[in-house]
């Protein structure tokens, strides 16, 4: 085995997690919550630390998960703007998908949708887990 770069290692996953990252938004823009999502940021940050930092330690699947949780939350919050900004730009040309995603909290209370946006994101966890345990138990395959 070759010995492991952690630098390099932590690169290969933030790469492979925002490119996991694009995937969801794009599933998520299209109205859906997905295990592929999911799936997609768990095999980016697992596989990105591996194919860049040449083998994984505890020190790096341990970076890759809370990466993963991190992610997971960040994609949730960007689909949710996205909706966000496109439901209020027929009342409005003036809103920027940045102003919708740092106040998602607050409107999401104002409109009544706390219990929907915890549940999607509950789901959204639940899915990743699933492809995480996929991409682990083929890991572990070899």
């Amino acid at each position: 085995m070759q010995t492991e770069n952690k630098a390099m290692g932590i690169l290969g996953a933030l790469i492979g997690t925002a490119l996991g990252l694009v995937v969801w938004c794009l599933i998520g823009s299209l109205g859906y919550i997905s295990a592929i999502g999911g799936l997609a940021i768990c095999a980016g940050a697992f596989f990105g630390y591996i194919l860049l930092g040449k083998d994984m330690s505890a020190f790096g699947a341990i970076f890759c998960i809370v990466l993963i949780i991190a992610s997971v939350y960040l994609g949730e919050r960007i689909t949710y703007a996205m909706a966000l900004k496109e439901a209020l730009e027929a009342y409005s040309d003036d809103v920027s998908l940045m102003d919708c995603f740092k106040n998602i909290e607050e409107v999401v209370e104002l409109l009544d949708m706390k219990a929907d946006y915890i549940g999607d994101m509950v789901k959204s966890y639940l899915f990743t887990a699933i492809g995480g345990v996929c991409i682990l138990a083929k890991a572990f395959r070899r």
